[in-house]
């Protein structure tokens, strides 16, 4: 592989690890916004655990249950990738108007 197609390669999956990343804090800001009851808990925890000063930093997640069960909700409310094998389609077949060739690669986000 020549250096210009390993720097193409690096720079895809740099900007495929910050876009996950990006899309999941998205979500998480989206269904806390949804429901200002959960936002305010989350909050609480914050002030009781870290105080309202201190920045949180990464060592501090583990002491923070509320925040844990918020991210990982995020991440099953909305997987940033597929969650199982891709498949191929073995007849043409038709899903809400779009037309699914067979041989085609899909993938299933449950």
């Amino acid at each position: 592989m020549d250096m210009t197609k390993l720097q193409h390669l690096l720079l895809i999956l740099f900007t495929a690890g910050t876009d996950t990343t990006s899309a999941t804090l998205e979500w998480a800001m989206a269904e806390l916004l949804r429901n200002p009851e959960k936002l305010s808990k989350a909050q609480q925890e914050l002030e009781k655990i870290i105080g309202k000063e201190k920045p949180v930093e990464e060592g501090d997640i583990a002491g923070l249950p509320y925040f844990q069960a918020i991210i990982k909700e995020t991440f099953r409310l909305h997987s940033a990738t597929p969650l199982l094998l891709p498949r191929k389609a073995d007849s043409d077949v038709e899903i809400c108007g779009y037309i699914v060739p067979k041989g085609a690669q899909v993938f299933v986000n449950a």
